[in-house]
Formats: C-alpha cells, structure tokens, sequence
C-alpha cells in the first residue's frame, strides 16, 4: 500500500469516528424532528405529503431517509448515521479531485481539511443530510465532468447528466457548482459547451416535474425580509467554512482571515499557472453560492450559516492550493509559512471539535427533549394533555409514542388573543391537567406570550422542571387544584377562607409542610383563597420566611394574583389560586426557619385575625442547609 493510500484510509477513519462522537447521544433539533413524520409513511405518499406544506427543500433527503429507516429503524443514532456515510465517503472523492487538479499531496490536504472540519462534522451528524448529500453528489458531478471532458463519450456525459439531476434533488443550492463547470468549459474547454448544455437539458428535465409543483413554495419562504449587515454576513459564513461555529475565541475573525488569504493565495497560483479553467470553477462556485445566500436573507430572515455549506468543496479546494503553494515555494521563510498556517487552520479547528464534542449543550445539539419526555410518560394520568406553545417537531419526535392528547395553542399564525385564550379555557374545563413548553427565547409564534400568560394567570402551577434550554410546566386548572394543594381550611373575618397551599421549591413540589431548602433557592408558594361574602376593604397577602431567632430572611406582599385581584373584587364563592414568589439569599446561614402567611389593610397595614386569634397561619417549617 503506497504511502498516500495509507494516509487517507487514516483520513478516513478519523473522519468517521469524529462523525461517531455523540452522535446518538445528542438530541434531535427541530429540522431534524421535522424530517421525522415522513419516515412513518409509505414510500409512495412521502411526495404527496410534501407538496400540500409547500416544502421548499428538495425531496431525495425525505425519499431516502424513508427507505433509510424502514431498515434500521428511527433511532437519533441510526437517522443521523445515514449523513455519516456520504459525510465520509465525500473524503475519497476529495482526494481523487485534488489528485487530478495538482497532485496527491493537494488531495491528502483537501482530504484532511474536510475529515476534521467541525462545520462538516456538524451536519454529517445531523437528519437533515441534503447538506453532505449535496457535497458529495457536487464533487463526484465535478468529477465526472473531468473524465467527460478528458474523454468525452455519451455514457460519461449521460452519467454527468444523472449526478446533475441528483444534484438538484439534493439541494438546490448545488445548482452553483453545476454553473461553475459551465464556467469551466466555456474558459477552458469551448467545443464541449454543447454537451455540458444537453447534460444540463436531461437533468433539467428529470427535475422539472418536482420544481412545477414546488415553486409557489420557494416563493412563499421570500416574503420576510432579514436586515443583514454584509461583513457580519461574511465573517459568519466565512467562520463557518473555516473552523466551524464552535470556535469562540477572539482570534476567530484572524484565523479565518489567515484561511481566506490562502484561498486567495490558491487561486492566483492557479491563474498564473494556466489553470484558468479550475480558478474559474473554484471561483464561481465559492463566490456565486455565498453571494446569492446574502441575497436570499434580504428576502428571508431565516438564516443559518450552514447554508454555505455546498461551496465547502471548493473553499477547501482553495484553501489547500495556497498552502500547498507556499509549501512548494523556494524561500525557507515561505514554507515556513505554510506549516505555520496549516497549524493554526489544524489548531482552531481542534479546538473548535473540543467544544463541539465535549458541551453539547452550548455548542450541540441537547435541549431537554428526552428528558422532558421521560418526565411526561413517568407521571401522566388521565386527564392529561400536552399543549406545545410553537410548532416544534422535535417535540412531535420525543412524544410521539406516549399516549397522550396533544395539541398546541396558539393553533395558527399570527396568534389570535381571543381565539387562543377560549381554546385553553376549553382544554381547562376538560382536562384535568396541562403539561405546557414555554416558548420564552424563541417568541416568533406568540411573540406576546398569550398561552403562557393565561395558563400562569388561570392555573395552578403544579410543577416546573427546568433543562438546558427548554422548560417544562404543569397546571393544575382550577377544578383540579385540590389535587395538589394541602388543605388548610382557615378562616379570616368569616369574609375569607384560606383553602388550600401548594409549595415548589424551585419547580418541584413539596408535598408535606417541611421544606428542605438551600442558599439561592426559589420557594413558590400558592395559596387558594374562597370569597365567602363580600369584602368591604382591600387586604395585602404577605408570605414570609422566618428564621429561627425570627429574623426575616424572604418575603413577598403583594394584592392578590400579582396585584390584579384586590379583594373588593372577589365574588361570594369564588375561588382565586394566588401565587408568591420567594428568593432564598445565596448567603443564606444554616438555620430553621417557618414560612408564615396571612392578610393586611392595605391603607393602614394592620394585620387581619384569623379564627384561631393568631394574626398570621403557619404553613410549613424546615431548614435551610449551608452549600
């Protein structure tokens, strides 16, 4: 085995472990939930389902994942492992086109580039696999343009033709690098310009009937206009291309500067050595992919940095000419330069994997799905529903074998106040509790909160379970309440009756009347109260936690219900769930401590008698532990 081929099958194998790494651990983000409905249709309806939604992607990802998991099952590690394969086998194509371009040493260096770049890595781990399919077809289409032109023959330009088709059905943003070779021919190779068009007609062809029936999608997706700034845009994309988004480091904006020099750098070498045909290609292609994805955010505000993707081919086909012309100059100090460079590209893209791998939580995909659902299928009872806050698909993903009703409110956009607030009522009045995923940091659905909103004001918090970057609730509406309140059945100016408290501590309940807390603890503490008659003067509720010697560590007074339910309001018979929020200091001293509530005058602060004489109930006890 020559050296070269020992090389690359270590190129190849690095690739595929990088690609290994977490790649069942992480959880699916939205895009890849979205792909998800399509794997459990017959292969027949998968085109029939896409055309009503007006998806504006090209179709090959949902036909092949369909016939993907129908063999191996819709695992995270087994719908993602089908974007590891061309991820990887993108590397040998690599090779063999920097090898035909100037050498095997350009084919090692592109191949290495492309096995460790985090952005590539990234999306070969990822469902969403029209990104390295894309890739792959491109440089094998590249390829096979080279053979054709070399030696033209009709079944080369036939099998061009196809890998021109695949192409389209992949991405159509590969249609840039299919353009690039019609550069590429009409620089270098003029005479063939007629058969790169045929080649063009027959995939043109093959993809017509898909495009006839999807353009009023593509359409659709240009009718929000983003505000991007250009050098924004271009350092975004560029670190994207270079060492991934995972490196955050201040030196960012230089290394990828050091990368884009050396792209420069390789296509001058290029030009200078007649290679004007491949400087041209290299060219049009990076630039012309990068320039109409600038122009598609003017029209769209959708914007991912992935979305340059197609061109990493051809940047990283730059990239390692100029360091390989530098490698290969005469001056010490100039290949030394090219060491230099290629360990600083080799460094920041390690460190970019270390991040990417090692926090999956900032720089990867894990969100709180599964363990959400886990929580969700431990404590379902009837009466249960789920209520999704936005059209999340990864949540579909990690629900979809719990039997339990699911709905989501707002149900359209833009959200209907109205329209959304009686919806939840209904799902109140019928359910005797709501598991509900706030959508506070991605507020594009119910950008005015309304489903949180109403659910927070009109129910019992039950439970709230943070995660990494999602949050789960639990209301109990207010004929379900009593489930999980302590009674209490205290009686104030025969006007009021405490009924009930329900305590968390930072969102799980506390079931008896001991807390156990901690410096920097949330204590949420709800009391129901019932209007028994009608009540002539506004009282203020207090909550207050004591310590042993009395002192008072946290309160909170507040009217009721957040100060918007003063109790001149109240109604004989009505029921009111009114909620207080505690902050335990961080530098809370060990000590016992008594959680006590009760009612004043608002006007002249004096404190209301409860039935037992005593001018505030006791609620619980407990201690707060030093850390």
């Amino acid at each position: 085995m020559s050296r070269s081929l020992s090389l690359m099958v270590l190129l190849i194998w690095l690739a595929f472990w990088l690609r290994l790494v977490n790649l069942g651990f992480q959880e699916l983000r939205a895009d890849e939930g979205y792909s998800f409905p399509y794997t459990q249709l017959p292969l027949a309806q998968v085109i029939p389902a896409l055309i009503p939604v007006g998806e504006e992607h090209a179709p090959l990802h949902y036909l092949v994942l369909n016939v993907w998991a129908d063999m191996a099952g819709t695992s995270e590690f087994a719908m993602r492992y089908l974007a590891v394969l061309p991820g990887v086998l993108l590397l040998p194509l690599l090779f063999r086109w920097g090898r035909r371009l100037q050498g095997e040493k350009l084919g090692l260096l592109m191949a290495m580039f492309a096995a460790v770049s985090q952005s590539l890595v990234w999306l070969a781990q990822d469902v969403r696999n029209q990104y390295v399919m894309v890739m792959f077809v491109t440089t094998l289409a590249t390829l096979l343009l080279a053979r054709a032109v070399a030696r033209p023959s009709a079944a080369r330009w036939l099998l061009y033709a196809l890998a021109c088709a695949l192409t389209m059905y992949s991405h159509y943003y590969g249609v840039f690098a299919l353009l690039s070779h019609g550069a590429f021919l009409l620089v270098g190779a003029r005479r063939l310009l007629w058969q790169w068009l045929s080649a063009g007609l027959v995939a043109a062809l093959l993809f017509a009937p898909w495009l006839a029936v999807t353009l009023p999608g593509w359409l659709g997706q240009l009718t929000v206009p983003g505000n991007p700034e250009l050098f924004d845009y271009l350092l975004t994309v560029g670190q994207e291309l270079a060492v991934g988004p995972s490196f955050d480091h201040p030196a960012g904006p230089w290394v990828l500067a050091l990368a884009a020099a050396l792209a420069v750098v390789g296509w001058l070498v290029l030009w200078r050595r007649g290679q004007k045909d491949w400087a041209v290609l290299l060219g049009f292609w990076l630039v012309s992919t990068a320039v109409t994805v600038y122009l598609v955010l003017l029209r769209r505000s959708i914007f991912n940095a992935y979305y340059i993707a197609p061109a990493a081919p051809a940047w990283w086909a730059l990239v390692s000419l100029g360091i390989l012309a530098l490698a290969q100059n005469r001056r010490r100090w100039v290949r030394a330069t090219a060491v230099a460079s290629t360990g600083i590209l080799l460094t920041a893209t390690a460190l970019s994997l270390v991040h990417y791998h090692g926090d999956v939580v900032r720089y990867g995909r894990y969100y709180g799905y599964r363990a959400i659902a886990a929580h969700i299928a431990a404590n379902r009872e009837a009466g249960d529903v789920f209520v999704a806050h936005f059209p999340d698909p990864a949540l579909t993903y990690y629900l979809w074998d719990i039997p339990l009703p699911q709905t989501m409110q707002p149900a359209r956009f833009p959200a209907d106040t109205a329209v959304t607030e009686q919806a939840l009522a209904d799902l109140a009045a019928t359910h005797d509790r709501i598991w509900f995923v706030p959508s506070h940091h991605s507020p594009f659905w119910d950008p005015e909160n309304i489903a949180f909103r109403w659910l927070d004001y009109h129910n019992l918090l039950e439970q709230a379970h943070q995660y990494p970057r999602l949050e789960l609730l639990a209301f109990r509406p207010p004929h379900a309440a009593a489930r999980s309140l302590i009674s209490l059945d205290e009686m104030v100016n025969e006007q009021i009756r405490l009924a009930g408290m329900g305590l968390l501590v930072n969102g799980r309940p506390i079931r008896g009347d001991y807390l156990p807390l901690r410096p920097g603890d949330e204590l949420i503490v709800t009391l129901q109260w019932e209007a028994l008659a009608a009540i002539p003067h506004d009282y203020t509720v207090f909550v207050h936690l004591l310590t042993a010697d009395g002192a008072l560590l946290a309160q909170h007074d507040s009217a009721p219900l957040w100060g918007t339910r003063p109790t001149t309001t109240w109604q004989p018979g009505e029921m009111l769930l009114d909620r207080h929020v505690l902050s335990i200091p961080a530098d809370a001293p060990p000590t016992a401590v008594r959680l006590l509530a009760g009612l004043y005058d608002s006007q002249t602060i004096e404190r209301q008698l409860f039935a037992n004489g005593q001018d505030a109930i006791l609620l619980a006890v407990g201690t707060v532990d030093g850390r």
